[in-house]
């Protein structure tokens, strides 16, 4: 009786030692507990890429909306309209959506020699549905501390851009955020002088210093005249 145990002691003890060193199967053990890690750690890189990527399209979208009207000598709702569309794709990538994009420029005008003597000569907005509270409206007073060496009849133009950031695929490792900037530029093809935005009805009315809204279809932008600044 005491062989016969004896006997399947050592059987079991030769079997337990087998599996002891059998290695098999464990790079599959460790993957399994290593994976769910890693692809967490994957997710929320590409998330931090795309949102490093988005802030960078909307420093470039900013650029577009101060710099291309510089290039004009006069400044109607159909330049800004351009100019709005212009912006906004810049900003296009996938999943980009344009209710949450926010859009205002300024044409400042230096009327005297202090810079508390400047005024709006003209302001185009657009605000989608969802970026109604991202930009605040800015007065000429704002804007004395910019470019303090004007002399008068000189101005430059101002453009802030905001969009709503939301999460591709989960705000776990980011939280919806506002990524915002704001470009300040002296006209160029006029050498300096304000560039006034005015705006013709086609019956002969124009608006002086006009102030614009402006909505979108497809991304195509069109803006109106709310009437001119005070």
């Amino acid at each position: 009786m005491m062989t016969f145990l004896k006997s399947h002691i050592r059987r079991a003890k030769q079997i337990l030692s087998g599996y002891k060193n059998d290695k098999d199967g464990s790079a599959a053990i460790e993957f399994v507990l290593i994976a769910p890690i890693m692809v967490f750690l994957y997710i929320g890189l590409y998330e931090i890429s795309i949102a490093f990527t988005v802030n960078g399209a909307v420093n470039r979208s900013s650029e577009v909306a101060a710099s291309f009207p510089t290039f004009e000598e006069t400044l109607d709702e159909q330049i800004i309209g351009n100019i709005m569309t212009a912006t906004a794709a810049t900003l296009d990538y996938p999943n980009f959506n344009i209710e949450n994009l926010a859009v205002k420029i300024y044409s400042v005008e230096q009327v005297g020699a202090a810079a508390s003597t400047r005024r709006l000569v003209g302001r185009a907005s657009y605000e989608g549905s969802a970026a109604q509270t991202l930009l605040n409206d800015q007065t000429a007073a704002d804007f004395q501390a910019n470019l303090a060496s004007l002399q008068a009849g000189d101005g430059f133009i101002v453009a802030s851009v905001a969009y709503k950031y939301t999460p591709l695929v989960s705000d776990v490792y980011i939280q919806e955020i506002t990524l915002s900037d704001q470009k300040l530029l002296n006209p160029r093809s006029n050498q300096g002088a304000a560039l006034p935005i005015n705006v013709d009805n086609g019956a002969g009315v124009i608006t002086e210093r006009a102030d614009l809204n402006c909505t979108q279809t497809s991304g195509v932008f069109s803006c109106t005249s709310l009437g001119s600044l005070p």
